[in-house]
């Protein structure tokens, strides 16, 4: 009879494995404790599969292949209950779909992210600029997937409108009604008058009218 300690080890020493690079502090309590395996003669060999630890949930399972004499005989799962600690960004107050991060909307934490609904963001040096795909309250972690980059002019916004007349540029206000990166052609109102005119983008907030 073989022992199922022998094959939680392995397990759990994948799991670790694969969380103790990404996280500063693991802890990994086996569940649903497998029973003692009756085995043919001969040597055996174990084998971990690799756990997913982008985005460890609170129950993790890790597949472990056991080989007699080299050939497969039979794979186990073995379940653990999981906790990984890390450094986190949370803002600090709600805020609105599109809206675009700076310094004074972040907060760092320390927390355990088992069981979070994906990674969360790691390195707030990339977040400023960025802009959320949806809108968060104050305390949410800020995931991954909250995130995209902001386009140069965003949908809404007040824009400097440029347009030339011969050697002469004109300057004036408008409303951007969709968003737009450099060189990408938009649609802008005037704000006082309602009139929509196209015009491409030629820098932050700035457009030049066709």
């Amino acid at each position: 009879m073989y022992k199922r300690q022998n094959v939680s080890r392995v397990a759990e020493r994948a799991l670790r494995d694969a969380l103790r690079d990404r996280y500063g502090r693991v802890e990994l309590t086996a569940t649903r404790p497998i029973e003692d395996l009756i085995l043919p003669a001969g040597h055996v060999t174990l084998e971990a599969g690799a756990p997913n630890a982008a985005a460890p949930a609170k129950r993790m399972s890790v597949w472990v292949d056991i080989a007699v004499d080299g050939e497969h005989y039979r794979s186990v799962p073995v379940w653990f209950a999981v906790s990984a600690w890390t450094r986190v960004i949370r803002v600090n107050r709600d805020l609105e779909h599109h809206h675009v991060l700076e310094p004074a909307d972040l907060a760092a934490a320390t927390i355990d992210v088992a069981g979070l609904p994906g990674p969360p963001v790691s390195d707030p040096t990339l977040v400023p600029g960025q802009r959320l795909v949806r809108p968060l309250s104050e305390g949410a972690v800020l995931l991954e997937k909250h995130i995209e980059p902001a386009p140069l002019v965003q949908q809404g916004a007040v824009v400097d409108v440029f347009a030339k007349a011969g050697r002469v540029v004109l300057r004036a206000k408008g409303v951007a009604l969709s968003d737009g990166d450099l060189s990408q052609r938009i649609v802008v109102s005037n704000p006082k008058s309602g009139e929509r005119f196209a015009a491409v983008v030629v820098g932050p907030g700035h457009v030049e009218a066709l």
